[in-house]
């Protein structure tokens, strides 16, 4: 039996080795499929982001406060414990589809100012 942790990097590197051959041949369509990748994810992440603030306003709502003015005033009641676990994930969430936006727009653009 081959083990998950050996098998992913060498399927990783095979990928990568095609992709390199793939892009020596054919290297617009390479470029082409990278630019629409990319622009899916893109889409994916935006999505996902809606999603996300979404559930956020909806505890600023139900709360009247942002989640650092809820964390100094609530009580130990079980469904705020609950809330505030919840809100702190979407939050920490949020954040990272942020930082994994600006990355993809980074590399979109830098892929489409090239000649």
């Amino acid at each position: 039996m081959v083990d998950g942790t050996v098998v992913m990097p060498i399927v990783r590197i095979m990928t990568l080795e095609l992709l390199a051959e793939l892009e020596k041949r054919y290297p617009d369509l390479v470029k082409t499929i990278t630019i629409l990748v990319l622009k899916k994810r893109i889409k994916s992440v935006r999505d996902e982001l809606s999603r996300i603030e979404s559930e956020i306003k909806r505890y600023r709502e139900k709360y009247g406060k942002d989640l650092n003015e809820f964390e100094k005033s609530m009580s130990n009641s079980f469904e705020e414990h609950e809330d505030w676990i919840e809100w702190r994930f979407l939050m920490e969430l949020k954040k990272s589809l942020e930082e994994e936006l600006r990355d993809l727009y980074k590399i979109l653009e830098r892929l489409t100012q090239q000649v």
